[in-house]
């Protein structure tokens, strides 16, 4: 009989293999490593994913967890203007590549570009992230249109969609160089779609 899953184990398995897979790749990082990285025998890895396919969904579905409560999070505070909200949101990101020295990248890209051509399964979750990336960003977007900081004839989805390949762009780039520069064009970028407004007295 199959031992009962442990939830910590599980979230030990899907955090330190995430971080490991974010590291040096999904094909690079084997379950042994996984395994060991999560103090556990390889064996007990299959209690828990009935495939390394499986364990890949798992971690984009954590990493996205992740983004939700430490990031979209800003897209939601009322306390700034809807185009502040959006800048506030794009900086966080870069902030975290940047605290990670740029090199692990964002794992719905590396996944995305690593198994796109490969497992359907992850990368229907990674077209799925990012749609919900975009549909998050557009409801703020269409924030700042009715307050007019957005030009009107924008289409606020189409514009999501554009502001998220440009943001994981600006990642590649910065996982390439190991540098904050490609965010700082992204910024400018967006300042374009959204100038700051000038402070009133």
């Amino acid at each position: 009989m199959a031992r009962p899953a442990n939830p910590q184990t599980h979230a030990r398995l899907v955090g330190t293999g995430g971080d490991l897979v974010r590291r040096q790749g999904f094909h690079a990082t084997g379950v042994q490593d996984v395994a060991t990285a999560a103090g556990v025998p390889k064996g007990s890895f299959y209690n828990y994913f009935a495939t390394k396919e499986g364990f890949g969904l798992a971690i984009l579905d954590a990493y996205w967890e992740e983004i939700e409560r430490d990031h979209l999070a800003r897209l939601d505070d009322r306390r700034l203007n809807p185009a502040d909200r959006v800048r506030a949101f794009f900086r966080g990101l870069s902030q975290m590549h940047a605290d990670t020295g740029f090199g692990p990248g964002c794992l719905i890209g590396n996944l995305a570009l690593e198994l796109g051509n490969t497992s359907d399964p992850v990368r229907e979750r990674a077209a799925l992230l990012l749609r919900r990336w975009d549909a998050a960003l557009a409801a703020c977007l269409e924030g700042a249109q009715a307050d007019g900081t957005l030009q009107s004839g924008l289409e606020p989805a189409a514009l999501a969609a554009v502001l998220v390949e440009a943001f994981e762009g600006a990642v590649m780039r910065a996982k390439v160089e190991r540098g904050p520069t490609a965010f700082a064009r992204f910024e400018a970028l967006l300042s374009v779609f959204l100038p700051k407004r000038p402070k009133t007295t």
